[in-house]
Order: C-alpha cells, then sequence, then structure tokens
C-alpha cells in the first residue's frame, strides 16, 4: 500500500493539512509548475473555488486529475485530430465541439438515427447544409465530441 504524505499551506489565515499518494503530489506540483506558480497557490484556489465541499483532499485529488486530463490527454487529441485531417478527405471538415457547441449544432440538424455505443452515443443525419454526417458525442465529462460531414464527391 502506498504511504500518503502531508503537506501544510495556509488559507484563510488557518494552517491545513492535505494527505495524498506521492503520484498525485507529483501531478500537483506539475500542473502548478505548468502554470507558473506554487503548488500550495493552485491548492488554495481549488479549495476557495469549492467552499461547500466536505473533503478537500478529495478537491485537491479530483481538480489534479481534471487538470491532467485537460493539459495531457485532451491536448493531444486535439493535435493529433488536426494533425491527421489534412491527409483524410472523411476529417478534412470535421470539427471538435464542447456539449454546448455540439447541442447547438445538432438543433440546426436533421437526426435520422441514434445508438448508444457505451462512452459515447453515435448519430447519424444530414447537416445544417444538407451533407450527410455523423456525430460522435462523447459521454465523458468535459471531453469533446466529433463531428464528421461526409465529403462532396469528387467529380
Amino acid at each position: 500500500m502506498t504511504e500518503l504524505r502531508m503537506r501544510a499551506f495556509e488559507i484563510n489565515g488557518h494552517r491545513m493539512g492535505i494527505r495524498l499518494d506521492p503520484a498525485t503530489w507529483q501531478a500537483v506540483d506539475w500542473i502548478a509548475s505548468q502554470q507558473k506558480r506554487k503548488w500550495s497557490d493552485w491548492a488554495r484556489e481549488q479549495i476557495q473555488n469549492n467552499p461547500d465541499a466536505d473533503n478537500m483532499t478529495a478537491v485537491i485529488r479530483a481538480a489534479a486529475m481534471n487538470a491532467l486530463l485537460v493539459e495531457t490527454a485532451l491536448a493531444e487529441r486535439s493535435v493529433t485530430l488536426d494533425s491527421i485531417a489534412d491527409e483524410h478527405p472523411l476529417l478534412q471538415c470535421s470539427s471538435m465541439m464542447n456539449d454546448e457547441e455540439l447541442a447547438e449544432h445538432m438543433r440546426s440538424c436533421h437526426i435520422d438515427g441514434s445508438e448508444q455505443m457505451g462512452g459515447f452515443t453515435l448519430h447519424a443525419g444530414k447537416d445544417e447544409c444538407g451533407r450527410y454526417c455523423l456525430w460522435f458525442e462523447n459521454q465523458l465529462k468535459e471531453w469533446p465530441s466529433l463531428v464528421i460531414p461526409m465529403p462532396d464527391k469528387e467529380e
């Protein structure tokens, strides 16, 4: 079993201690360094953003995991899609959208059908321009969805 390590810092004039495993502390340190901040300033902000939370350690852990996703996995996906989109005709007009953008876009489209596929929902239909289109609606919180309109046939 991993031994928890405690660090202390001041928040609202009181000294507070947080116990986390070494890997989570490493993540907290990395996130803070990416933002050119001290770990304690980053942690203080997370706690101040969640004043009603019962477990401040859980707030720090969840914020660290969310930030890691945003800084690594999500950032890499958008770069990867951009790099392959130029080379593949199906992806040249594709776009990644957040939940609000996708909902707004789909209101102007005609959806023929949808199928739940586990971590995403596949929608098929026509976009606002009348092109056949596939929508891959991601079910993971704060992860983008993918829209792929079918290109016009080349003459």
